[in-house]
């Protein structure tokens, strides 16, 4: 998989496509510490779009991702990358409703071992499995005011970061943008800040 935006965008679904063949090759290259970030997160994505597509192969996706996380636990000291794949991974385990990785997730939240700007909090994915309700969510999070029309026309002509994937504001409907999204928005900023040092 090479690190090009083709890969990063389309490969997971052409995987999908393929179907259940492909997941020992994604376990294998996921578990591979010598592949670069966005392999790594092209698999974990390809892994989940496969499971999502071909409910047969689920439970062997889900030990994957499992079994990933759990060897991300026995990691002297996290990267920020590493903290960016369990809340890729996370998502993918959220989306397929595994309940069997729940241990492993709550393990990586109080560790403090995930990208919340990413997943959101703990107790997001707790109402996503039906742990909590919405309105014991709100409690812990009421939904945020929507920017002001000044705000939002503004946002346009500075630097400020763009808006995380999490916000309680929008719980009640899609959470969790894209993988690739989220991949390309990091990389823009990633783009911007290298031309801002150029300039320097």
């Amino acid at each position: 998989m090479e690190d090009s935006e083709w890969a990063q965008d389309e490969l997971p679904e052409v995987l999908a496509l393929i179907g259940p063949d492909t997941l020992s090759i994604l376990g294998s290259i996921l578990a591979d510490p010598t592949r670069n970030h966005w392999t790594h997160a092209t698999a974990i994505e390809s892994i989940g779009k496969v499971a999502l597509q071909r409910p047969e192969t689920c439970a062997k996706a889900v030990n994957l991702l499992i079994e990933q996380m759990k060897r991300m636990e026995e990691l002297p000291s996290f990267a920020e990358d590493d903290y960016e794949l369990n809340a890729f991974m996370i998502i993918s385990l959220t989306r397929l409703k595994a309940q069997e990785a729940l241990p492993v997730i709550e393990r990586a939240f109080k560790a403090e071992h995930v990208d919340e700007m990413i997943t959101g909090p703990w107790e997001l994915t707790q109402k996503e499995f039906g742990l909590i309700t919405q309105e014991e969510f709100d409690q812990l999070y009421p939904p945020s005011p929507p920017f002001s029309l000044f705000e939002s026309f503004a946002s346009k002509f500075d630097d400020r970061e763009p808006p995380s994937p999490f916000n309680p504001s929008t719980t009640g409907k899609s959470k969790y943008k894209n993988l690739a999204t989220t991949k390309k928005t990091k990389q823009k900023m990633a783009q911007k800040s290298r031309k801002k040092n150029r300039k320097h």
